[in-house]
């Protein structure tokens, strides 16, 4: 597994995803079209919340390529790092909309796709998913006229340190002896901290956006 702290963060571009409505087939998404700016510290603490979650081996599975057809996970992130900007984001628009189309359930939370390219100290790509779901938490905030504390919330806040709210997907390159194309040249694996052994993990991430 990638040691994150040693990583460069290229790219990093959220989209939004709702949940699904009663009389709709799937999850709709709206579309983000610009990258997003986001500061070292910011960048530091996605990396730690990374690294944590995916270092507990009971809830993250390393996981085999199967599914290599055009328009699938892994051939929209095998090269998404020689892509311009603008197709970048034309390319993670389209990951975001696999992703909706296969949440079909109602109970599947929305939440934000966080998509992020990057590169490893030994310069692998990587290409990372991170479907966040959105929280309300409080804060205290003192009145400049009376000096007293107040209570406020904070609403859709994300990737807080409860995993429970976030699933993780992350494919990068890795020289594998003994397999058969592209695990040879790819490894994947998935987090998912609310896997139970009588469910799959993340499965609607499985069969929709990452395609094994």
């Amino acid at each position: 597994m990638i040691n994150f702290a040693h990583t460069v963060f290229n790219r990093i571009i959220i989209h939004r995803i709702y949940a699904k409505k009663r009389d709709e087939e799937h999850s709709s998404v709206e579309h983000e079209d610009k990258l997003v700016t986001a500061q070292q510290e910011v960048r530091d603490i996605i990396k730690e919340r990374v690294n944590e979650a995916c270092g507990k081996q009971s809830k993250s599975f390393k996981l085999r390529i199967e599914n290599t057809q055009v328009g699938y996970f892994f051939d929209l992130a095998k090269d998404a790092n020689t892509l311009s900007n603008e197709d970048f984001v034309k390319r993670s628009q389209k990951i975001a909309t696999l992703l909706g189309c296969a949440q079909k359930r109602s109970n599947t939370p929305g939440g934000f796709l966080i998509i992020i390219d990057g590169s490893t100290d030994d310069n692998n790509i990587f290409m990372l998913i991170i479907k966040a779901e959105l929280q309300e938490a409080f804060t205290t905030k003192t009145d400049n006229l009376t000096k007293t504390k107040q209570i406020e919330v904070l609403r859709e806040i994300f990737l807080s340190p409860a995993e429970k709210f976030f699933k993780i997907g992350v494919m990068w390159e890795s020289t594998n002896l003994g397999e058969n194309e592209p695990n040879d040249k790819y490894s994947c694996m998935i987090h998912d901290d609310q896997f139970r052994p009588s469910n799959a993990p993340a499965g609607f991430f499985l069969p929709g956006l990452f395609g094994f």
